[in-house]
């Protein structure tokens, strides 16, 4: 029994020596100078993978929504929605427009043909009596003032560019009215936001990145 306690105290003993040492080499100045440069070596290196893509947490990138819109008989209208993600805010910085219109071949054939804006025939290079409005439906912000004949928003050629930057917060609801005032087209209109999402807490770096 005494042997087994005298034993075990010298154990103890032989682990406590052994743990000053290595607390000892760890203290040592030429220990810890090489210890920092191993342990800067890892933040570099962890650090170049990021930067490849930049800080996580400020990626700012571009995105597009797109607005459509069933059949618009003569003489209605319909209302788009799109919303915003919850995790980023949305900038928009131009606009598109594709329109198609319904071409009646004959009962119950008919098709659909996208209106050529480059053409040189008014006839067939314009969404005649069309109009869109655009509107922030969470801050009640109107875009335009009023209604717009849809004629007047770009193609994918020649985009309509807005002035200034539009901020949208996350998980805003954007609505997009059109209404087809003419007296025997059926138009399918396809209107399309451009720009970047973006980290709420990056929108002012981005915008005056804009803006200049």
């Amino acid at each position: 029994m005494k042997y087994d306690i005298e034993r075990e105290k010298a154990r103890n003993r032989r682990m406590r020596a052994d743990l000053d040492r290595r607390m000892g080499a760890a203290n040592h100045p030429l220990y810890k100078k090489e210890r920092e440069k191993v342990m800067n070596q890892k933040v570099a290196y962890n650090n170049k993978l990021i930067g490849s893509i930049g800080d996580l947490g400020k990626v700012i990138w571009p995105f597009w929504f797109t607005f459509t819109s069933p059949e618009l008989a003569p003489s209605t209208g319909d209302n788009a929605f799109v919303t915003t993600t919850l995790e980023a805010a949305f900038v928009l910085m131009k606009m598109t427009k594709v329109v198609f219109t319904k071409v009646d071949n004959g009962a119950p054939n008919y098709t659909y043909e996208a209106i050529d804006t480059n053409s040189a025939n008014e006839a067939l290079n314009s969404a005649h009596d069309l109009q869109m409005s655009l509107r922030d439906a969470q801050s009640s912000r109107v875009f335009f003032g009023t209604a717009q004949e849809i004629d007047f928003i770009g193609n994918g050629q020649f985009p309509t560019i807005f002035p200034t930057p539009q901020l949208f917060l996350p998980n805003s609801t954007i609505e997009c009215v059109y209404q087809n005032n003419h007296a025997s087209n059926v138009y399918i209109p396809f209107t399309t936001m451009f720009g970047y999402r973006v980290r709420i807490d990056d929108a002012d770096e981005l915008l005056s990145t804009i803006t200049g």
